[in-house]
C-alpha cells in the first residue's frame, strides 16, 4: 500500500475525524468536490489518481524537521478546486511535508471551491468570504486564530522554504500584491473614493499585476460574491491598465451590463470589436441591447 495511504489510516484510527459538509458536481463532464472534505476524500477515485501521483512526485531531500515544533499550534485552511491543475500539484506535496514533518493531520482543514457561474470559487458555506480568496489553492496559517501567512496558488521559492519562512514568523509575501493591494482598499476606503481615484490607483498597481488575468479573476470572484460595484471598479482599473485586450473591455462591458449601465456596457462592447472585430460575443450583445432598447423606446411612445 502506498505509504500516503497508510500514513492517513493511521491518522484517521488515532483521531476523530472531521464531519463531512459537501456536495459533488458535473463541470466539463467530471464530478468535482464543493465543500468541506477531509482527505480521505481526496484519495477516493478519480481524485486518488492525481493525489497520490502529486504526493509520490515530492522529492523531499532536506527539510529542517525543528520547524515542526512552530508549526504543532498552526492550523491551516486550504482552498482548493477539484478542477484546477494548481491544486492537483500543490495540496498533495503539501500534504506530504505535514506528513514527513510528523505533524497532526486535524490541523488542515480542507475547502473545495466551485468553478461556475454565481459560484465560482466559492464555498458551500461561505467559509471562503472575507479572506481574500481569489486563487486556488491557497493555503492560509492560523495561529491562536490569526493569519500568520499564506501561500497562493504556488509556492514563491520552493514548498518546504515558503512553509519554513512561515513557520518562522518571517512568510513571504504571496503573489498578485494588486489584488492584496485593491482587497484592502476596498476593505477600508469608502467605494465613491476609490472610484473618483481609479487612474491613481491604476498607476500605483502598474508594475504589481503579474498579467491581465490577476485582475480580471479578482473582479469575477467579487461578482460571483455579489458584490457588484466592487467588482465594476476593478475591471475598469483592469482596462484603464490594459486598453488594447479585449478579452478585459468585455468583462468591463458584463461587469456594466450586472449593474444595469446599458449605455456603458454597449461602449464596452464597441471598443471590444474596434480590437477584436470577429468577436462572436460582442456582436451578439450589441445586437441585444439595442433590440431591447428599441423595444423600450416603443413601449414609451
Amino acid at each position: 500500500m502506498k505509504i500516503v495511504i497508510a500514513l492517513f489510516a493511521v491518522g484517521i484510527i488515532s483521531s476523530t475525524v472531521m464531519a463531512q459538509d459537501f456536495e459533488t458536481y458535473e463541470y466539463k463532464d467530471n464530478t468535482h468536490l464543493w465543500g468541506s472534505i477531509d482527505r480521505s476524500d481526496l484519495m477516493t477515485l478519480p481524485y486518488g489518481e492525481w493525489f497520490q501521483e502529486y504526493y509520490d512526485t515530492l522529492e523531499i531531500s532536506k527539510i529542517d524537521y525543528s520547524i515542526a515544533s512552530d508549526l504543532k499550534d498552526v492550523e491551516v485552511k486550504i482552498f482548493l478546486g477539484t478542477w484546477c491543475g494548481d491544486s492537483k500539484k500543490w495540496v498533495p506535496q503539501f500534504a506530504k511535508v505535514w506528513d514527513e514533518l510528523k505533524l497532526d493531520e486535524n490541523q488542515l482543514e480542507y475547502i473545495c471551491l466551485h468553478n461556475e457561474g454565481d459560484n465560482y470559487k466559492r464555498g458551500l458555506n461561505g467559509k471562503e468570504e472575507n479572506l481574500n480568496i481569489h486563487r486556488v489553492p491557497t493555503f492560509i496559517f492560523y495561529k491562536d486564530k490569526k493569519e500568520i501567512g499564506r501561500i497562493v496558488e504556488r509556492p514563491l521559492n520552493d514548498l518546504v522554504t515558503d512553509i519554513k519562512q512561515i513557520a518562522s514568523g518571517v512568510p513571504s509575501k504571496p503573489r498578485y500584491r494588486a489584488v492584496s493591494y485593491l482587497n484592502e482598499q476596498l476593505n477600508t476606503v469608502p467605494l465613491d473614493s476609490l472610484e473618483a481615484n481609479q487612474l491613481k490607483i491604476a498607476q500605483k498597481i502598474s508594475r504589481m499585476t503579474s498579467s491581465a488575468g490577476e485582475l480580471n479573476t479578482y473582479g469575477h470572484v467579487l461578482a460571483a460574491a455579489g458584490k457588484k460595484q466592487e467588482a465594476l471598479l476593478v475591471f475598469k482599473i483592469n482596462a484603464l491598465l490594459n486598453r488594447f485586450n479585449p478579452n478585459i473591455h468585455d468583462s468591463l462591458a458584463e461587469a456594466y451590463k450586472k449593474v444595469k449601465d446599458t449605455e456603458n456596457a454597449l461602449k464596452s462592447y464597441y471598443r471590444v470589436l474596434e480590437l477584436d472585430p470577429k468577436n462572436e460575443n460582442a456582436v451578439v450583445q450589441v445586437a441585444s441591447i439595442l433590440k431591447a432598447d428599441k423595444e423600450q423606446k416603443t413601449e414609451v411612445n
